[in-house]
């Protein structure tokens, strides 16, 4: 049970050292993060699968100029909850290049802030960066 105690401590570790200095922190593969009230005020998340299943990876970086390896092109549900701004911009390629949508934010806006599924918008498997707006 200790050894499990400090591995839960060494990934939180980890995962918080990514978010400051703007990196992409991944949750929870074995355990799914479903719902958006899994995603943390002043964050965006992506989820691996429609409906906020499977790997979640999220970010409270105003820019994040490419999601990295693990989640790039793997996103299939998104929500935005900017603590701060009132957009999230989901880019297409990587330095916010390509085509891109954008969520409001739930904690500033309240609508319009989430996909469950990603794949009728034509939008599965594709974002590479993000960025926050309306800061």
């Amino acid at each position: 049970m200790e050894k499990r105690s400090l591995k839960a401590k060494a990934i939180m570790a980890v995962a918080s050292g990514l978010l400051a200095v703007g990196g992409v922190a991944a949750v929870g593969s074995a355990e799914a993060f479903a719902g958006t009230e899994n995603c943390p005020r002043g964050s965006w998340c992506g989820w691996q699968h429609i409906n906020y299943d499977g790997t979640r990876w999220s970010s409270a970086a105003n820019t994040v100029n490419y999601v990295g390896d693990a989640a790039n092109d793997q996103f299939s549900s998104v929500t935005a909850n900017g603590g701060q701004c009132r957009y999230t911009a989901f880019y297409q390629h990587a330095y916010r290049g390509g085509s891109y949508f954008a969520l409001n934010s739930k904690a500033l806006v309240g609508t319009n802030y989430t996909r469950s599924n990603l794949v009728p918008y034509g939008w599965n498997d594709q974002i590479s960066s993000v960025m926050f707006y309306g800061c």
